[in-house]
């Protein structure tokens, strides 16, 4: 088998919170583009040494029970937005956080002039909440 040839090939990624607690995060997005196609990769509150900057076009982020049932979705393009964008940085913010605990999938879904590409792709573990 030869090499694998990517379209675009996401950052893959983890995320963390507890049930209840505000969403507030703030991640920086470069890419590259390499022998195989075009790499995104996305790192918390600083820029990745990986890649140069992506200035972001329109984003969506679902967030999936394994079963596939959407329990969380956020824009950028809609109000109020829940995503902000600057430049190649996007922040996310809702206050009121995950309604259930466990373990979901979640994706990034990038609108770049008419084109849609997922820049990233991975899990999102929610600690169940302890005090009430």
């Amino acid at each position: 088998m030869g090499n694998l040839i990517y379209n675009i090939e996401p950052a893959q990624i983890d995320l963390f919170a507890i049930q209840g607690d505000t969403i507030d995060m703030t991640l920086y997005v470069t890419n590259e583009l390499t022998a195989n196609g075009r790499k995104f990769f996305i790192q918390a509150y600083s820029n990745s040494e990986n890649g140069t900057a992506h200035d972001l076009g329109q984003l969506i982020m679902q967030v999936r029970r394994k079963d596939g049932l959407l329990i969380k979705e956020w824009y950028s393009n809609v109000s109020p937005e829940s995503i902000l964008i600057s430049g190649n940085t996007f922040y996310i913010y809702d206050q009121d956080g995950f309604d259930e605990s466990g373990l979901f999938d979640f994706s990034i879904e990038e609108n770049e002039g008419g084109k849609y590409h997922c820049i990233a792709t991975g899990q999102f573990y929610v600690k169940k909440e302890i005090t009430i």
